[in-house]
């Protein structure tokens, strides 16, 4: 049977409520609410989503202030490294005697890597595009040493490490550095050093302990996003 709604000041709406079975009831919210044709959507000013559906399982739902949407959830940053590479030698081996000249740092051995990267003679390639966060060591003995985070693909410095200054004592240091930067694309990246004063073990005198690898750097990388 129709139902007519009076407003306050004017006008009408009337309802023509289809006959149910079991039924000839039309219940009203006990205290405010609004009611919907069936299929429309509640507005987030009514207290709803103004959504239809609730979209892929496992979505959230976000807010920008004004519209609700529901999207997958924001990313996790990597709270363990992608990749590891190190310059690792037998026992009893030399790091070599260093380059007067800009060099790719020979990082030799792939510890660690969830990136599927490739290494050629310390160049690592096919980094995903993204968001980075690397840190990376150049072990000198004796003598200064500088080095740079490279992009290879684009012949561009990412970032310059702290350079290494021994004098007059026969040690062995490294230069731990860092750097966060962001990838448009693929990339081939690399660390370069030079060591103006060349020598035979410039770049890391062993320490010929019986069992354990000559570890004389380390270039550490996270994909962050």
């Amino acid at each position: 049977m129709p139902i007519a709604l009076q407003g306050s000041t004017s006008g009408t709406v009337t309802l023509v409520a289809t006959a149910v079975a079991g039924t000839n009831t039309l219940t009203l919210p006990a205290a405010t609410g609004t009611i919907l044709q069936s299929g429309t959507t509640v507005t987030p000013a009514q207290g709803g989503t103004g959504l239809s559906a609730p979209g892929t399982s496992g979505n959230v739902l976000t807010s920008n202030g004004t519209i609700w949407t529901s999207s997958a959830p924001a990313a996790i940053p990597n709270a363990l490294p992608s990749v590891i590479a190190t310059y690792t030698l037998a026992s009893g081996t030399s790091g070599g005697t260093g380059s007067s000249t800009r060099t790719t740092y020979p990082y030799n051995t792939l510890q660690t890597n969830t990136l599927s990267v490739t290494n050629t003679g310390g160049v690592l390639s096919n980094l995903p595009a993204g968001t980075y966060y690397a840190t990376w060591t150049c072990s000198c003995y004796g003598g200064t040493l500088a080095s740079w985070l490279r992009n290879v693909t684009t012949s561009t410095d990412i970032a310059q490490g702290a350079n290494v200054y021994v004098s007059g004592v026969a040690a062995m240091v490294s230069n731990p550095w860092y750097a966060t930067f962001t990838l448009s694309g693929t990339t081939s990246i690399s660390v370069e050093y030079i060591t103006p004063s060349v020598a035979g073990n410039r770049l890391g005198i062993p320490s010929s302990i019986s069992g354990a690898s000559e570890n004389y750097g380390m270039l550490t990388i996270w994909k962050v996003l």
